[in-house]
């Protein structure tokens, strides 16, 4: 029988969850040139995603502590923002709790796309929870890719004999979108 795709251990286990770009597999990140204003922006961003990892399964750790108005008001979000965070709660991708207890522990692994997918990237990458952490990767990707809060995304490889096909792929995209995105590549993997 074939073991099932644990993507929380894959994660516990390739990514530095301190210092994301210290993983073994580093790649490098893109950033918007354009931001969350400009609709081609996040339309890249999940072109991507569905390239890079087709079937997405996220991973997350996610929580916000205490009042979601005192929240919205801390982080002074929009009301679109609130929209944005209030559907991730309500799907349980970040959990509302009174305490920090297991702050580091992931919660949530599942498969998303849609609507829920663009939540999930605009979430972490316009308002971020630095602290937490949200994932996406895939049982055949051999990639791991993050939402960051500079508007970007960054990249993990997980498997040596991928790297070079990964770099090749993220150089055309960083040709072909350079007019909205700013890619760094960086491959520090071992």
């Amino acid at each position: 029988m074939a073991v099932k795709f644990n993507a929380t251990n894959i994660i516990d286990s390739k990514v530095n969850l301190d210092s994301y770009s210290s993983s073994d597999g580093f790649l490098g990140f893109c950033n918007s040139k354009v931001g969350w204003d400009d609709e081609r922006c996040i339309n890249v961003f999940i072109k991507m995603l569905s390239f890079f990892i087709p079937d997405e399964t996220l991973v997350s750790s996610i929580r916000i502590y205490g009042d979601l108005k005192d929240h919205a008001e801390m982080y002074e979000l929009s009301d679109k923002d609130i929209q944005v965070r209030d559907r991730l709660v309500k799907s349980g991708v970040i959990l509302n709790v009174d305490s920090d207890d297991k702050a580091d522990s992931f919660h949530f692994e599942g498969n998303i796309s849609g609507d829920l997918l663009k939540d999930f990237v605009l979430y972490q990458s316009s308002i971020g929870e630095l602290s937490y952490h949200g994932f996406l990767t895939s049982e055949d990707s051999g990639l791991i890719i993050y939402p960051h809060d500079d508007c970007g995304l960054g990249f993990i490889c997980l498997e040596k004999k991928k790297i070079t096909n990964i770099i090749e792929k993220l150089k055309e995209y960083a040709e072909c979108y350079s007019d909205i995105l700013q890619f760094t590549i960086i491959s520090n993997a071992k």
